[in-house]
Parts: structure tokens; C-alpha cells; sequence
């Protein structure tokens, strides 16, 4: 999925443009691609998720291109000891 700022301001896009919600308004072939780069760039799962006319829109807690989904906790690893 590539972002694109079709008639939008290019301070939409800055890390400090907004400190509330924010919406992804996508069209019914390009879903896949937006799972998939919610997945890829890291990005936080979306708090709401609706269809309105022929559009489907994400919305995030915060901009998801400036935030990174929490990661989960690293398993220890097992020593494994093996007798002389």
C-alpha cells in the first residue's frame, strides 16, 4: 500500500499534525493492501472499522504512520545442558 496525498495538505502527514484520532478511507480493492500494510509498516491495529457508501475507513487511536504496535515480549531462551 503507498500513501497517497491526493488534494491533501502535506502537513497532514507530519508527525505533529494531530494529537487525536485519525481515519484511512479506503476503497474496496485496495482492503487487502491496507491489512497487509497495517501488518508490514508495523503499524497499531485500528479502533474502529466501518463502511460508508462504497468506502471502508480505518481509524486509529493516533496517526498509525507515526506509532508502532507494541511488541510482544521476547521468550527466554532454554539452556539446554548436555552431559559430559
Amino acid at each position: 500500500m503507498k500513501l497517497v496525498k491526493w488534494l491533501s495538505s502535506d502537513r497532514w502527514y507530519q508527525r505533529d499534525s494531530t494529537d487525536g484520532k485519525v481515519f484511512f478511507m479506503v476503497i474496496p480493492e485496495d482492503i487487502d493492501d491496507m491489512y497487509r500494510a497495517i501488518k508490514d509498516f508495523n503499524m497499531p491495529d485500528p479502533i474502529d472499522q466501518f463502511n460508508y457508501d462504497k468506502y471502508t475507513f480505518f481509524v486509529f487511536e493516533k496517526n498509525p504512520l507515526y506509532v508502532k504496535r507494541a511488541k510482544a515480549e521476547a521468550r527466554k531462551k532454554k539452556r539446554i545442558m548436555t552431559a559430559p
